[in-house]
């Protein structure tokens, strides 16, 4: 999207056909609105959180969504902000931001390329070429460009192609994030909490709920008590059977007979670690 606005020509390839239908990602800072508005999307972005969430949340921390409170870590999501900036902290989730940035890329000149996925990459001293396997027909063509940005995130096949290692402290939390449908209207009522942080004997981790606060997602760190046995509670994601989910989000909304729907499981790591290099050659 912003090298098209410089008339820079480039390709997009991106692995899903269409957006993730699992609603990750949502918080966005200041900075990134402020880049949004130079490319003349800002108000777009700004409505579609409006439609998701309820604008100026707080961040809170809670034993449970039926329980108390126990911090309030942000009052105000925007609390401070406008003396720095012209923009404003907003969530929208990835399936909600991602069409808004596809449509302006293309309408800006870029080419986006879904359902693909560059399986090898080499490079001489005037440009890259990339091997581009479609995921559906397993058919491969080859693009060749003067440089080639790696945007494929912490587990990176293109880094990997490269040898470029990791330093730092590694994973320190087999995480889970579960996507559900459940009616905690009643517990959220009319407090504007946009990210609910759950402390308690069994488990540590967020809600962050849908504008009606029917479904969202709980993601979840650690399980038990973390002092106690290290290794076990950083490994929330070692039985994800649906009895276990429910169970786990029963728990976090402190309503132990809430009807819940399972609607989708992520695994992920939490990890603090940093690219030994970013740039090899014309690839960054």
């Amino acid at each position: 999207m912003f090298l098209a606005q410089y008339g820079i020509r480039s390709i997009t390839i991106e692995r899903l056909k269409t957006t993730s239908p699992l609603p990750r990602a949502a918080h966005f800072h200041m900075r990134t609105l402020e880049l949004f508005r130079a490319a003349g999307i800002e108000q777009a972005v700004r409505e579609q959180s409006e439609r998701e969430f309820v604008p100026e949340g707080t961040i809170v921390a809670m034993d449970s969504l039926a329980g108390k409170v126990l911090a309030q870590i942000i009052p105000s999501l925007n609390e401070g902000v406008d003396a720095v900036s012209p923009c404003r902290r907003l969530f929208v989730t990835q399936p909600g931001l991602e069409p808004i940035l596809r449509r302006r890329a293309r309408e800006a000149g870029a080419t986006v390329i879904d359902g693909a996925e560059v399986s090898a990459v080499a490079q001489d001293k005037d440009g890259v070429r990339a091997t581009i396997r479609d995921l559906e027909s397993g058919e491969t063509r080859e693009l060749r460009g003067r440089y080639l940005i790696a945007a494929d995130g912490g587990h990176s096949r293109v880094r990997e192609q490269l040898g470029i290692g990791f330093s730092g402290r590694g994973t320190f939390s087999n995480s889970l994030t579960i996507y559900f449908k459940g009616d905690l209207s009643r517990q959220i009522a009319d407090n504007p909490w946009s990210v609910i942080y759950i402390n308690n004997p069994k488990l540590g981790g967020f809600f962050r709920l849908d504008r009606d606060s029917k479904s969202g997602f709980f993601a979840i760190n650690t399980i038990g008590d973390p002092k106690a046995d290290p290794a076990a509670a950083a490994n929330a994601a070692a039985d994800v059977s649906e009895p276990r989910l429910v169970e786990l989000v029963r728990i976090g909304a402190g309503v132990p007979n809430l009807d819940v729907e399972i609607v989708g499981i992520s695994r992920w790591r939490a990890t603090a670690e940093v690219a030994e290099r970013f740039a090899d050659g014309r690839i960054f």
